[in-house]
């Protein structure tokens, strides 16, 4: 066998996103997804509330998925409040969706055999104080067992705009330092927002293993 790079693109008119895939070897049981602040009431678009989301994919018949929402969700005609734990079967390549018209960043996902998750955002403005042009936005989540303890920022040479990122803890009272920041102290699913000038540089580290997405 001969390995190869997979990635998945969405795109349509004016809007288009990007994942690297990861492989079935580097897949886990236990994920926080990662998303962004929910665009509200766009009314020049004709948008309204486009939701955040996340999906999991089985990659092993009889796998229990098991949800806590980071914010009530509606799943399969039942309404579960935030953090209330519901569980759903998935076999091979079956796949299950949750959305809602708030951030799900940090809901927790685990499972009784690894699995694949993406989530983002069906459409969203990043940053800029939510201001101008929006992007769908998708990304394949790294398992928390992968997570890693220590990262740097680098800007990009001809950006002006600063950029976004978030730190995600997955365990209770992680301690977080970055660089030109007050420290925090962050428990499972809690997550950390800050905006880094495009003219600097960021060095995060954790007690904990934690996720950083931009």
């Amino acid at each position: 066998d001969v390995e190869i790079v997979v990635y998945g693109v969405f795109s349509e008119h004016a809007s288009s996103d990007a994942y690297l895939a990861l492989p079935t070897d580097v897949l886990g049981t236990e994920y926080h997804a990662a998303c962004i602040t929910i665009r509200r009431n766009w009314a020049e678009e004709g948008f309204n509330d486009m939701p955040s989301e996340f999906a999991v994919v089985g990659v092993t018949d009889g796998t229990t998925v098991t949800i806590e929402p980071s914010h009530a969700v509606t799943f399969g005609g039942t309404n579960y409040a935030a953090g209330q734990a519901f569980s759903v079967a998935l076999d091979r390549f079956e796949t299950l969706q949750v959305q809602e018209t708030e951030d799900l960043t940090g809901s927790t996902i685990t499972s009784t055999h690894p699995v694949s998750v993406l989530s983002g955002n069906v459409f969203t403005v990043i940053g800029n104080n939510q201001q101008g042009s929006g992007d769908y936005v998708v990304e394949m989540i790294p398992p928390v067992d992968t997570w890693g303890k220590e990262f740097v920022t680098v800007p990009l040479e001809i950006r002006t705009a600063g950029d976004l990122f978030r730190v995600i803890a997955a365990r209770d009272n992680t301690h977080v330092d970055v660089t030109n920041e007050n420290s925090r102290t962050m428990n499972a699913g809690e997550w950390w927002e800050f905006n880094v000038p495009s003219t600097e540089y960021r060095h995060i580290t954790s007690d904990e293993p934690v996720l950083l997405v931009q």
